[in-house]
C-alpha cells in the first residue's frame, strides 16, 4: 500500500507541472497543507503510547486514546488484563459516548513496557515509587520519551522527576531528606556520568555493550477534572457532560514547550478536552485545595456532601478547610486567585448533588489503602514547614489515620 503522504506529494507535484496560473497556486498551496496535516498526522500515528492504571482516569484516556493511536500498550494485570484482552477496553462516557478499543498490547507488569514515546502514569501515589523502580528497569523511558502523570495531589511530577533523576525537580533546600530517590533508582546508583543539561534537566550517559546512551525524558505536569470508575465488569464509567485535563511545565524551556506541544496534539487527535498552562502550578493547586476539603471532610464524618451541607458546623467545618489550604498555597507563592476560597466554598453549597462521596471517602469506608497522606497529610506538612497555621486539617487528619490504624488492627 502507497502511504498517504506519499499520495499527497505526489498530487503536489501533478499539479506544479506547468500550471502557474492564479487559480492553480491557490490549489497547490491548499494542497501542500493537506499534505503536511496529513504527515502530522501519520506521524502521531506512529507513536507509541502506554497507559499505566486503567482505572476511573486511566481508562478515561485509555478508551480515548484507542480510537486513534494503533500503538497503545495498557499495563493491567489479574481479571482486568484478561477482561482488557478478550473484550478490549469498554468505554461508557456520558459525554464522548460508547466506545470500545482493543491495545495493541496488554501487559502485567510495567517491567515488560517497551520503549514508548508517552507514558500516561494514572496510579494512586501510594503505588508511584514502585511504578518508577519498574519504569528505571524496563527499557521504557528513551531519550525523548514524554512521560504525563494524571494524579492527585500537587507533587507528583516532582516525584516522578526525583525518582528517575530524567530532570531536576527543582527540590527546596528547606526540605532536606523529601527526595524520593530510594532504592538507587539513580542514574548515578547505576555507575552513570551525570551532568547539568539545558533547562534545568539532568543528562546522564551510562555505558553499554553499543556504547554511550544518553537519557533525557521529559514530565508534564498535569490534572484532570473527571468523575469516573471501573465497573465491576472492569468497563470505564465517566459521568457528567466534562472531562477535562490541564498540562504544562513550570518555567518551560523551548524544548520542553516543544513536548508540552506535542502531548497537547496527542490529546486533540483523541478528542481528549485539554488546555495548556504556563502556570501549572497555580492550576494543580486550584484543584488541590478543593480536594483538600471535599476528600478530606466526606471521608472524617463519612457523610455525602448533602449531610455536610445540612449541618451548620460542618458546612462552616469545610468553609474552614478551604480557607486553610489556600492560607498554604499563598505562603508557598503559588498565585492563587483572591476570590478562590469563595469560587470553591460556592461549588459545596450549590453545585454537588446531596449523594456526591469522594474516592477517599469510599477507600477508607471499605477498610482499604487510601491516599489520606497525598489529600490531607503533604497539606499538613507543609503548613507546619511554613508556619501556617491549619487546626481542622490537623484534626481531620489525625481521626483518619486513627481510622485507618483502627481499619488495620493497629494499636493506636
Amino acid at each position: 500500500m502507497v502511504p498517504l503522504f506519499s499520495v499527497y506529494l505526489q498530487q503536489i507535484q501533478n499539479e506544479a507541472r506547468g500550471k502557474e496560473t492564479a487559480g492553480n497556486g491557490v490549489k497547490l498551496t491548499l494542497l501542500m497543507i493537506e499534505a503536511q496535516q496529513g504527515g502530522r498526522r501519520m506521524s502521531l500515528r506512529d507513536k507509541r503510547i502506554a497507559v499505566i492504571g486503567v482505572g476511573g482516569v486511566g481508562g478515561y484516556l485509555s478508551g480515548m486514546l484507542l480510537q486513534q493511536f494503533p500503538h497503545v500498550t495498557l499495563v493491567a494485570r489479574g481479571e482486568r488484563g484478561r477482561a482488557i484482552k478478550e473484550r478490549g477496553l469498554v468505554l461508557h462516557s456520558g459525554y464522548k459516548g460508547e466506545k470500545t478499543g482493543r491495545p495493541e498490547r496488554v501487559v502485567s507488569e510495567v517491567r515488560l513496557l517497551e520503549p514508548q514515546d508517552y507514558i500516561f502514569i494514572c496510579v494512586k501515589n501510594y503505588s508511584l515509587e514502585v511504578v518508577c523502580r519498574d519504569l528505571a528497569a524496563s527499557g521504557a523511558v528513551a531519550d525523548e520519551t514524554v512521560i504525563i502523570p494524571v494524579m492527585n495531589g500537587v507533587d507528583a511530577a516532582d516525584r516522578v522527576r526525583d525518582l528517575l533523576r530524567l530532570e531536576e525537580s527543582g527540590s527546596d533546600p528547606d526540605r532536606p531528606g523529601e527526595s524520593a530517590n530510594a532504592a538507587g533508582l539513580t542514574a548515578e546508583g547505576r555507575g552513570a556520568e551525570c551532568r547539568p543539561g539545558e533547562g534545568g534537566s539532568t543528562l546522564c550517559t551510562e555505558e553499554g555493550a553499543g556504547g554511550s546512551a544518553s537519557r533525557k525524558a521529559v514530565v508534564v505536569d498535569s490534572l484532570i477534572y473527571i468523575v469516573s470508575f471501573s465497573r465491576p465488569d472492569f468497563s470505564i464509567e465517566q459521568q457528567g457532560k466534562f472531562a477535562n485535563l490541564r498540562i504544562g511545565i513550570q518555567n518551560a524551556d523551548a524544548r520542553q514547550q516543544e513536548k508540552v506541544a506535542e502531548v497537547s496534539r496527542i490529546l486533540s487527535e483523541a478528542d481528549i478536552d485539554h488546555e495548556t498552562a504556563a502556570d501549572i502550578r497555580r492550576e494543580v493547586w486550584k484543584k488541590y485545595i478543593l480536594n483538600c476539603a471535599y476528600n478530606v471532610e466526606t471521608a472524617y464524618y463519612d457523610d455525602p456532601i448533602g449531610r455536610l451541607r445540612d449541618d451548620p458546623v460542618k458546612a462552616k467545618e469545610y468553609e474552614q478547610l478551604v480557607r486553610e489550604a489556600c492560607a498554604t498555597a499563598e505562603a508557598e507563592g503559588i498565585g492563587i486567585p483572591q476570590d478562590h476560597a469563595e469560587t470553591v466554598i460556592r461549588k459545596f453549597y450549590n453545585d454537588y448533588g446531596d449523594d456526591a462521596t469522594s474516592s477517599l471517602q469510599r477507600d477508607v469506608h471499605a477498610g482499604r489503602q487510601s491516599e489520606l497522606e497525598t489529600f490531607s497529610g503533604y497539606l499538613v506538612r507543609e503548613a507546619r514547614r511554613l508556619g501556617v497555621p491549619v487546626p481542622v486539617s490537623e484534626r481531620m487528619y489525625e481521626g483518619l489515620r486513627e481510622k485507618e490504624r483502627t481499619a488495620a488492627g493497629g494499636i493506636s
